[in-house]
């Protein structure tokens, strides 16, 4: 059975995020690549699945559809590829 590993809870939001730095730090040097890059495979796949979500859901309306025009005409957006095709 697999060690399960827990993360010391923050005070904060910031303490949090540093405490996941460190479990994180801590989780790659214990694990051999192939177990580690497995993980982070699994959260890179859940980001880029919640954010094709979140624009299909916000592209269902007007409004929405505005909305979307207005980040890829920002500047922060422009050198990122987006597809609405792909929603």
């Amino acid at each position: 059975m697999e060690e399960r590993i827990f993360m010391k809870p923050g005070k904060d939001n910031n303490e949090d995020r540093m405490n996941f730095v460190k479990f994180w730090v801590e989780y790659v040097k214990s694990h051999n690549d192939k177990e580690w890059s497995k993980q982070q495979n699994i959260i890179i796949n859940s980001q880029i699945i919640n954010s094709q979500r979140f624009y299909k859901k916000l592209a269902e309306t007007e409004e929405g559809r505005e909305k979307i025009k207005e980040i890829i005409k920002s500047k922060s957006f422009q050198n990122h590829q987006f597809n609405p095709q792909n929603l």
